[in-house]
């Protein structure tokens, strides 16, 4: 069965005050669109990131029923990408999400507080 869930893009929120996120993003751009997840979606994550992904990964069976694999074999479409990134502070992160997947840039703290926000997400639309 497959289970469609929507993340959709910051929901016409207008400044980070207005998006329910904690930790609350310093910066936030309105996109149109949004990802669904189905039985194709993986989990790509780079060398430096696969704690965090396997992390999300088990957040996302337990919480939301989804069985999502994780490989470290890059994927255009469908993906959640989970990246290093030394250009971010400690605990920074870029969260982009659109038709193709969900991109999270950072070191591991940052993508641990980027994969946090997504789950936030997924609560607050499902």
């Amino acid at each position: 069965m497959t289970r469609g869930i929507l993340l959709l893009v910051c929901l016409a929120a207008a400044s980070a005050q207005t998006v329910q996120i904690i930790p609350r993003p310093a910066v936030v751009r309105n996109l149109k669109g949004s990802f669904q997840v189905d039985r194709s979606t993986v989990i790509y994550a780079d060398a430096g990131s696969q704690p965090v992904a396997q992390w999300f990964a088990d957040q996302l069976r337990s919480e939301f029923g989804l069985a999502v694999g994780l490989t470290t074999e890059s994927f255009q479409k469908s993906a959640f990408h989970f990246l290093g990134s030394e250009s971010l502070g400690d605990e920074g992160y870029r969260l982009r999400i659109d038709a193709h997947g969900v991109v999270i840039q950072g070191r591991p703290a940052g993508l641990f507080y980027g994969a946090q926000s997504v789950l936030q997400r997924f609560s607050a639309s499902s």
